[in-house]
């Protein structure tokens, strides 16, 4: 049944057709990529609701776990924001509501904002849009770097394979875990996010085996050892987002390869544009995602009642 505002209901599988009608209506916003939603919600804590052209998630904010509204859909901003606002603040939440598409904004621009609203652009949540032949090809003064490191991989490593892998396999799968368990060693993470992350992972991986999907796990190998794998979705509007990307550092140039790689198969299949997701604010996600040149961001804001004082 379907929720309707102020209801929610938990995330389930059985929601995935109904709340696509809308999200495929826009640019895919990863934060509203049903796998990505579904995949991350690993304690079964994100709910939807449903009014009019709009969805409503109640959801948690991906570093510090606080619960908090977002909203995607077209029509009358001017009058929905207020009646969320009540609920977040009847409900012990913040009144605000995060992670609105531009695309989104722009359905109410011809409303009065301006003496209701602050609308802050939040840039640590900008997806990063990449082109897949540029990425592909890597030609170019601005690819020089990625370039040299690609290479530098194919010529250390000559025994490398590059192939699609049947995530359904169990064996296959638990290489995958493995390797896993191997980037954890080598990244300095806290015990909160390599749980949160391997739970991620592992129903990534049961959702895309069990699920009518477009996802790509390609696995690449070293003398028959797994060192790097990506999990790839094909979207509409000609997109693709890249949901998990790990490898075992020490092999230097090992991701400027798989993304290279990962870009050809998109590209191949029809794909134009790479959606790499959100920096979150972390410089060192910021600095390697800015070194892939984006073409442009999928950018989105967030929208307070003017008196409620947060910054």
């Amino acid at each position: 049944m379907i929720p309707v505002f102020p209801n929610f209901k938990k995330l389930e599988i059985e929601d995935r057709e109904e709340i696509n009608q809308i999200v495929c209506q826009y640019s895919p916003y990863s934060d509203y990529n049903f796998t990505s939603l579904w995949s991350w919600d690993v304690g079964g804590l994100v709910e939807w609701s449903r009014k009019d052209n709009f969805l409503i998630f109640k959801m948690r904010d991906y570093l510090t776990g606080e619960f908090f509204l977002s909203l995607i859909g077209s029509g009358n901003l001017a009058e929905i924001l207020p009646q969320i606002f009540s609920y977040a603040k009847s409900n012990g939440l913040r009144e605000e509501v995060r992670l609105v598409p531009e695309e989104t904004l722009k359905s109410g621009s011809s409303q009065d904002f301006s003496s209701k609203f602050l609308i802050v652009e939040d840039t640590d949540n900008h997806d990063y849009i990449a082109s897949a032949e540029a990425m592909a090809r890597l030609d170019g003064s601005k690819f020089h770097n990625h370039r040299n490191l690609a290479k530098r991989f194919r010529r250390e490593h000559p025994g490398f394979e590059v192939k699609k892998i049947d995530i359904s396999d169990n064996t296959v799968a638990d290489d995958v875990l493995t390797l896993f368990e191997k980037w954890t060693k080598s990244k300095k993470i806290s015990e909160d996010q390599y749980t949160n992350e391997l739970a991620a992972l592992k129903k990534h991986i049961e959702f895309a085996s069990t699920q009518d999907s477009k996802i790509h796990f390609m696995g690449l190998y070293s003398d028959g050892e797994l060192i790097g794998f990506g999990s790839d979705e094909v979207l509409h509007n000609d997109f693709a987002v890249s949901h998990f990307q790990k490898a075992i550092p020490e092999y230097k140039g090992v991701y400027q390869f798989l993304w290279q790689e990962s870009a050809k198969n998109l590209h191949q299949k029809g794909v134009k544009y790479f959606n790499m997701e959100q920096d979150l604010g972390i410089d060192g996600l910021r600095k390697s995602k800015t070194l892939w040149n984006p073409n442009f961001y999928l950018k989105k804001f967030i929208i307070r009642p003017f008196d409620t004082g947060l910054v």
